[in-house]
């Protein structure tokens, strides 16, 4: 993923200095040069909010199939400001235990807080907790997606002791 960051970085280098190149030294009409610098900057805006998926930040995709859910926060909407509230999961794959975990935002929703507090607490308590896309839409949930369904995870059977 570094590599992934010094590409796109070097790259977007690449391209402001074209740009320097072609205001300084070229005699084209002012109209070509504007262009160019609308383009530059859209692809520099572009580019910027590509980077937040490789930098950890939460991405905002339905679950994808059956996760280990191993942290929850539910941030609740704000009354005096415009935010409309989020559940965030640290979760990974549930078939692959030693995959990375990665970090999903879903749409706030009464029952989604509710679902999501309950799930907490079994974390705390140490039972090891799942989640998997919903069958039912919600429409509280923004966009028609379906809110996740938490679940105890069964623990691992232990090989008998001989």
């Amino acid at each position: 993923m570094t590599l992934t960051i010094v590409t796109i970085t070097a790259l977007l280098l690449v391209l402001a200095a074209l740009l320097l190149n072609l205001n300084l030294h070229t005699a084209w009409s002012w109209r070509i040069k504007a262009t160019a610098v609308v383009v530059s900057f859209a692809t520099l805006a572009a580019a910027y909010h590509m980077l937040w998926q490789l930098l950890g930040w939460p991405v905002k995709q339905p679950l994808p199939g059956d996760l280990q859910v191993l942290a929850i926060e539910v941030q609740e909407p704000s009354k005096g400001s415009a935010e409309s509230g989020a559940v965030y999961l640290w979760a990974r794959p549930a078939a692959d235990p030693q995959a990375p975990p990665r970090a999903y935002e879903l749409p706030y929703s009464r029952a989604l807080h509710e679902s999501a507090s309950r799930a907490e607490r079994r974390l705390r308590d140490g039972r090891a907790q799942g989640a998997r896309r919903g069958a039912a839409s919600d429409a509280a949930t923004g966009g028609g997606r379906s809110p996740p369904v938490f679940y105890d995870l069964n623990k691992p059977a232990l090989p008998e002791k001989r």
